[in-house]
């Protein structure tokens, strides 16, 4: 399916939707008629990003309509105190952060962020039902009207038993909140 292959593709964005195609190696989206270009991004650290400058070269040179950023390992309170990131985010009015509340792995652990232009109609943090793994801040969801676009930053599976039963874990958690979505939402996949 097409969900499947833009999946693989440009893993962590998960789609919803089936109004998109590939230009140039690029992603573009159909919303409101409109085409939108979407990138997904693995931060490592937005504040470092930021500290070393690469943050406004990346921003200056991209031309793009919503940014799913992952492994920011930062939260909102920490955005606010950054001026320098809030006046380069000011082109992307829209934005959320889902970041880490939990204390085994600290604060702002993980983390994804979706800088949009355009306003969603809904924003949801973490998968729908209560699940242990929406602590890690590792899912944002953002609704329009025409689509549902999820940002993810799956867990490792490296080599320790333990990674490969969270991975598994939050993998089933994951499709479970997908079906929910399709389910709730018929008209926008």
């Amino acid at each position: 399916s097409k969900s499947r292959a833009v999946q693989n593709e440009l893993e962590p964005l998960q789609w919803i939707g089936t109004d998109y195609t590939f230009q140039d190696g690029e992603l573009l989206f159909k919303m409101a008629g409109k085409s939108i270009k979407i990138i997904a991004f693995n931060a490592r650290s937005v504040r470092n990003l930021l500290k070393r400058g690469h943050l406004r070269l990346f921003l200056q040179n991209v031309d793009c309509d919503l940014i799913i950023w992952t492994e920011t390992q930062t939260n909102l309170e920490a955005v606010r105190k950054l001026k320098d990131l809030r006046k380069l985010m000011s082109a992307f009015p829209f934005c959320a952060w889902n970041s880490s509340s939990c204390a085994r792995r600290g604060v702002g652990y993980s983390g994804v962020s979706i800088w949009s232009k355009w306003k969603p109609s809904e924003v949801r943090l973490g998968m729908r039902g209560e699940h242990s793994l929406n602590q890690e801040g590792r899912v944002l969801t953002f609704h329009y009207l025409d689509a549902i676009i999820v940002g993810t930053y799956w867990p490792s599976s490296s080599f320790r038993t333990s990674s490969k039963t969270r991975r598994v874990s939050f993998e089933s958690c994951f499709n479970n909140h997908v079906q929910k979505l399709k389910q709730c939402y018929p008209e926008k996949y």
